[in-house]
């Protein structure tokens, strides 16, 4: 084989190389775009349209802000929003009615 023989077989090489550098690039692009389409798929709430990052945040959302059953929710007696636990109610209290807390002592 002759010098020029071997450096056409090099550049070959390296040509087959450089594609097969770019396919995999194109397909991490392609991986990351898909990836990246989803998180941008926002899910809303059919109650009060609110979007959330994906449908098991959505699903947390009604199931804590929207349950079936009306009676498992607690109301501030102050503003009337409603809450699922009465521990939520408690921190809901703490916060927004703080001279709540001064009248029950």
């Amino acid at each position: 084989m002759t010098d020029i023989d071997e450096l056409h077989n090099k550049i070959l090489y390296l040509e087959d190389r450089l594609n097969k550098i770019n396919e995999s690039q194109q397909q991490k692009q392609q991986h990351q775009s898909k990836k990246e389409s989803h998180i941008f798929d926002k899910c809303e709430c059919p109650t009060c349209h609110k979007t959330f990052a994906n449908k098991y945040v959505l699903k947390t959302h009604i199931e804590q802000r929207h349950p079936k059953n009306e009676r498992t929710r607690f109301e501030c007696q102050h503003c009337h929003k409603a809450f699922l636990s009465p521990y939520y109610l408690k921190y809901h209290l703490e916060r927004l009615h703080p001279e709540t807390k001064k009248d029950e002592n």
